[in-house]
């Protein structure tokens, strides 16, 4: 297999609590949030079942996540945020008391038998494992990783987040409130993910990239648009790092259709 090199951009066992609540418009954004955490105060503390807290939020786990937290972390606490762009926000709220040690892991991360008693050992205040994206790896993602108590009190999530975020900036808003104030992620290595990204080689050295679990026609992050991938460029899908597949981009709409 090929190996990509590109530049970086810079249920066994398992509970499942989940929970229905029709988003707002903006307008009515603070009062919706505070309806919605009023419900989950009302649900009563979450139990403590492992000497770290550990939660997966999803909207579409994939089978090897829930497979992986079934052999390697069944007192995962699963949580469904797929019905509004703040759940994970809130989830993490919930969580984040500074009474033990946190740890996230997102959807699409495969743990394995190693990664929690690294985590557990670690006297480091925020550890990660980290992992590949399109075009490099994120060590600080919260796709894997682990806040120490420690941590969560000298920085409270409030002070973190004044407001609520929704779920695509939170790893960047907790990262410039501890990388600023000295804090650096522990690496402790890397976990494999079952994301996969079509990256289109572009004139002048130049690259985009589509998550493939976005509409054909759709922008899979923001900024990409089809129109910008002229016809015949190269496309490379690339899954861990590695070019699992390679194809020519034959439509200026569409997806990039298979060659041999």
């Amino acid at each position: 297999m090929d190996y990509l090199y590109l530049p970086s951009a810079a249920m066994t066992g398992l509970r499942t609590r989940r929970q229905h609540t029709p988003t707002p418009n903006n307008a009515g954004l603070a009062q919706w949030l505070e309806h919605v955490l009023g419900k989950y105060e009302a649900m009563g503390p979450i139990p403590m079942l492992g000497s770290m807290r550990i939660l997966a939020c999803h909207a579409a786990m994939h089978p090897d996540t829930r497979a992986a937290l079934a052999a390697f972390a069944s007192h995962t606490e699963i949580e469904w945020v797929g019905d509004s762009d703040y759940y994970y926000w809130i989830q993490i709220k919930k969580r984040w008391t500074g009474s033990e040690d946190l740890v996230i892991i997102e959807q699409d991360i495969v743990i394995t038998s190693d990664t929690l008693s690294e985590f557990e050992s670690c006297a480091e205040p925020w550890c990660v494992f980290d992992y590949w994206l399109a075009m490099g790896k994120i060590n600080t993602g919260i796709g894997c990783v682990r806040f120490t108590a420690e941590l969560q009190r000298e920085w409270p999530f409030d002070t973190i987040f004044p407001n609520p975020v929704k779920w695509d900036v939170i790893d960047a808003g907790i990262a410039n409130c501890l990388m600023p104030a000295g804090y650096s992620p522990h690496v402790h290595g890397t976990v494999d993910t079952s994301h996969e990204y079509d990256v289109y080689l572009l004139p002048h050295g130049r690259a985009t990239w589509r998550n493939t679990g976005a509409p054909a026609n759709g922008p899979g992050r923001p900024g990409f648009t089809p129109t910008a991938v002229p016809p015949g460029s190269p496309r490379l899908r690339v899954r861990n790092g590695v070019v699992i597949e390679r194809s020519v981009y034959l439509q200026k709409y569409g997806p990039a259709l298979l060659t041999t």
